[in-house]
């Protein structure tokens, strides 16, 4: 029972930090496309 509920911690935290990733990986790729239209329209 205790190695099943540690195993569901670990599951939790991996999935956790791979969404993170993930939406940091999104958001740092609309940031970069937001700058390129930028350099767009000043240039």
């Amino acid at each position: 029972m205790y190695v099943r509920l540690c195993e569901g911690i670990i599951l939790i935290y991996v999935c956790a930090s791979a969404v993170e990733h993930y939406v940091m990986g999104y958001h740092f790729f609309a940031f970069l496309r937001v700058k390129d239209q930028i350099d767009m329209e000043v240039a």
